[in-house]
């Protein structure tokens, strides 16, 4: 009796022949550049978070409508929008361990990350909502002098390949330096 193959060993043989002959492989994969890192150039949004770092970051490239309020010396809110809120920061001076802990409460679920001890403390969260919620989620507390200020940072998205958490620390640098420029303090971890 003849021996017969099947069309599936048939193929599997062809494949393997294919892939064995000397001098015939797969194409080397061409290397990805690593994603830009975020710069501290203007202009700036709520004059602590630079836009062009947030488009980066986002990769939102649209028109945004900015918003802002409260009393410079003591706290702020700010919003860039679209079609709905893709950026948020508020901050203040004053009730840090409140906001410590309701970000705590409210982010738990989300398996939230520290931040890194150079910052102050905080946490990093992705929720998993839909944009419109700012899914990803930032709260710092830190020393400015003698002062505790804090920020509160959320945003609807970021870009496919780049990475939310160094992103938004690299972000958070940059606000508490600018925020020591704006108040006349010193910004440390604690």
């Amino acid at each position: 009796m003849a021996f017969r193959a099947s069309p599936n060993l048939a193929a599997v043989l062809v494949v393997t022949t294919v892939l064995l002959v000397p001098g015939c492989s797969a194409p080397e994969p061409v290397p990805t550049p690593p994603p830009a890192r975020l710069e501290d150039r203007g202009p700036y949004w709520c004059g602590l978070v630079p836009l062009p770092a947030l488009r980066v970051m986002s990769g939102y490239a649209a028109p945004l409508s900015e918003s802002s309020g409260g009393v410079p010396e003591t706290h702020g809110q700010c919003s860039l929008d679209s079609d709905y809120r893709r950026f948020s920061l508020t901050w203040g001076s004053s009730n840090a361990d409140t906001l410590l802990r309701v970000a705590r409460d409210n982010y738990d679920s989300a398996d939230p990350s520290p931040l890194p001890a150079d910052l102050g403390e905080g946490l990093f969260a992705y929720t998993g909502r839909t944009p419109d919620a700012l899914p990803y989620h930032a709260t710092m507390v830190f020393r400015c002098g003698k002062r505790r200020p804090w920020f509160s940072m959320g945003a609807a998205e970021v870009a496919k390949g780049r990475d939310a958490y160094r992103d938004f620390m690299e972000l958070l640098r940059i606000a508490r330096t600018r925020f020591g420029v704006i108040h006349g303090c010193a910004p440390a971890p604690k």
